[in-house]
Order: C-alpha cells, then sequence, then structure tokens
C-alpha cells in the first residue's frame, strides 16, 4: 500500500541502520476495446486504445500504433492490446470479434403478431444453422433497408437505416391480417 515506512536493516555485526521510504501506487493505465462484436461482410471495426498517458502499444496484429482497424473476416478473431504507461504500468484487454459472411445468415420465415408476447415481432437476422452463436444479430446491422409487401405486390411496410422489428402492422399501425408476405431487405 502506498505510505511511509521505515525500515531497519541489521548486518551480520548486528549494527543496525534506518531509513524511510515512500512508497507510491500508480494506478493500473485505462484500456478498453469495448464489448465483443459481430462483423457482417465487409465491415470494418476501428479499435481505438490511445490514451496521452500511454508509451507503448503492442497488438496482436503485430501493430504498435494507438489504434487499428480490422476487417470482417470468417471465423472468430480474438483481438488484444497490451499498453504501457509513463510509469512503466502494463495492462491490456481483449475483444472477441465474430465475422459473419450475409450468405450465412437466415430470415426467419414465420411470425406470430398475436399480443401473447412469444415471437410478436419479426426479427432477422438469426444465426447461422448450427452456429454455437447465441445472441441477437440485428443490434448489428446499423444499415438497413426493409420493404415488406402483400401478396399483391403492395407495399405495406418499410424501415430505413438502424434495424425496426416489423410487428405485422401496416405504415399506418393498422393491424394486417395473416397472410404471406414478401420481403426486400438491403
Amino acid at each position: 500500500q502506498a505510505g511511509t515506512y521505515k525500515v531497519r536493516l541489521i548486518d551480520q555485526t548486528q549494527s543496525c541502520s534506518y531509513d524511510t521510504i515512500e512508497a507510491k501506487i500508480n494506478p493500473l493505465p485505462m484500456v478498453w476495446l469495448g464489448n465483443d462484436t459481430v462483423l457482417f461482410g465487409n465491415q470494418t471495426l476501428l479499435l481505438d486504445a490511445s490514451n496521452p498517458n500511454l508509451l507503448v502499444y503492442q497488438w496482436s496484429t503485430g501493430d504498435i500504433l494507438p489504434s487499428i482497424t480490422v476487417t470482417g473476416q470468417a471465423g472468430i478473431q480474438n483481438i488484444w492490446v497490451k499498453v504501457t504507461d509513463e510509469n512503466s504500468c502494463k495492462n491490456s484487454d481483449t475483444i472477441r470479434i465474430r465475422a459473419l459472411d450475409y450468405s450465412q445468415l437466415r430470415i426467419p420465415s414465420a411470425f406470430t403478431p398475436n399480443g401473447d408476447g412469444i415471437n410478436d415481432k419479426w426479427y432477422f437476422p438469426a444465426p447461422p444453422r448450427g452456429s454455437d452463436l447465441d445472441q441477437d444479430l440485428y443490434p448489428y446491422l446499423d444499415d438497413v433497408e426493409v420493404h415488406v409487401f402483400n401478396r399483391w405486390g403492395k407495399l405495406v411496410w418499410e424501415a430505413n437505416h438502424k434495424f425496426v422489428a416489423w410487428d405485422g402492422k401496416d405504415m399506418k399501425g393498422e393491424t394486417l391480417p395473416m397472410d404471406s408476405y414478401h420481403y426486400l431487405i438491403k
């Protein structure tokens, strides 16, 4: 612990001497790469560990800059950074990045917007079949267009940019009948 300590040294002849030492504890440098995440297709992610008190950055990728850009690739990436501050204190953080190819994603073919609290909204995409991915993927869609049409080709619902789950209502907020609907997702 930080504080002032008195040190007594006794040598072989039983002579002793005293000294005082001031112990200072420096906090570990702060570094956080963010929550584990998913990248789709060609999405990229900037990982930024920069801090004015840090002198050394060592990334698992071999980079030594304060920030790196990670690109989507098949499989799982565990990216870490080790940092050292001006007091030679060290810390590290790791982020797990799963990359998914759009062709692997599933679009659920049915939902039941009947108000029972179970499967009332159409969320997509679903994780690939056989995947150990146990999280919703829609929060990672930051730019998506969805157009839903009835069986006669009339646009009944749409969403642009940020993901919005469809609740089975048309653009006026009226409940649509149980039927077959078609969609375009960009």
